[in-house]
């Protein structure tokens, strides 16, 4: 029930500045600093530390026929030609993951479906268990394309028995910020012995550090980026799904270099053919947290 959850959070709003701005001793400040919701799970639960120690990396490997395994490919890759109409709004009241952290909860579920056909999507095979995945699902993707720039969006689904598939989490990066940074040297610029938690592929936001070359010439690159921390369950008999796009307009501006007019139909426009490659020396993966 969607209002019953805005209602909760609503609460845990205002015991917290009951607490922190009025001084009242509610409690709050003694429990356990993370509370986190398991979609499909055990629901509301709270934890003393993030990531959890409870959970494993398991290393998911693009493969060959749109697969998602558990094996490395030796050699492999797909073309995707990057489509401008791509979106990832749902609901009439065209709502998105963004919309939702600014605490608008559009009353619909983010169905993919229909969405994943402008994307390249990689899938499991039905899985033969629940696997519960908590954290930050990591995605390392080794790339070529034939402009020498663009953005990329990830999306991890669940795609249910019948095929219908439901978003779970996210995440993007544009190609000239691929390099990784120090995440301790940026937030505590000058102390030493900091250890940021958690560990995760940082990349930089200054214009020094902008590379809007990077994929000229056919060059590969590594693109590893993490996605929005969640809490989902899949179910058996469920597939996981990784869902690549190269636009995701028009919650986030098309690529100025691609479609300086900012618009999906505009003649002038060039529509990148982007390679993904998986192989022993470009092993393209999905790494996901999974509960013990």
């Amino acid at each position: 029930d969607p209002k019953a959850f805005e209602q909760q959070l609503l609460l845990e709003h205002l015991r917290f500045f009951d607490r922190y701005l009025k001084e009242i001793d509610n409690g709050i400040d003694r429990e356990p600093p993370i509370t986190l919701y398991t979609m499909g799970g055990q629901g509301w639960r709270q934890v003393e530390e993030w990531p959890l120690e409870q959970t494993t990396e398991q290393i998911l490997h693009l493969n060959e026929a749109n697969r998602l395994t558990r094996e490395l490919s030796e050699t492999g890759s797909d073309n995707y030609q990057v489509d401008f109409h791509h979106s990832s709004t749902y609901s009439e009241n065209e709502g998105n993951r963004f919309v939702g952290i600014g605490g608008q909860h559009p009353h619909s579920l983010p169905f993919r479906t229909e969405k994943d056909v402008h994307c390249l999507i990689y899938e499991t095979d039905p899985l033969t268990g629940d696997l519960e995945v908590t954290g930050h699902p990591i995605v390392e993707l080794f790339v070529s394309s034939t402009e020498s720039d663009g953005d990329f969006f990830v999306y991890l689904e669940d795609v249910g028995e019948m095929g219908e598939a439901l978003l779970v989490t996210e995440g993007c990066l544009r190609a000239g910020f691929a390099d990784l940074v120090n995440n301790d040297e940026i937030i505590f610029s000058g102390s030493a012995g900091i250890d940021v938690l958690p560990d995760l592929p940082w990349h930089g936001y200054e214009e020094a550090q902008y590379n809007d070359d990077i994929l000229d010439g056919s060059r590969v690159v590594s693109l590893e980026f993490d996605l929005f921390p969640t809490s989902w369950v899949f179910k058996a008999g469920h597939r996981i799904r990784l869902s690549i796009a190269g636009s995701d307009y028009p919650t986030f501006r098309l690529h100025p270099k691609l479609s300086p007019s900012n618009d999906p139909n505009a003649p002038d426009n060039k529509h990148p053919v982007v390679t993904v490659l998986y192989s022993a020396d470009h092993p393209s993966v999905l790494r996901l947290p999974v509960m013990e």
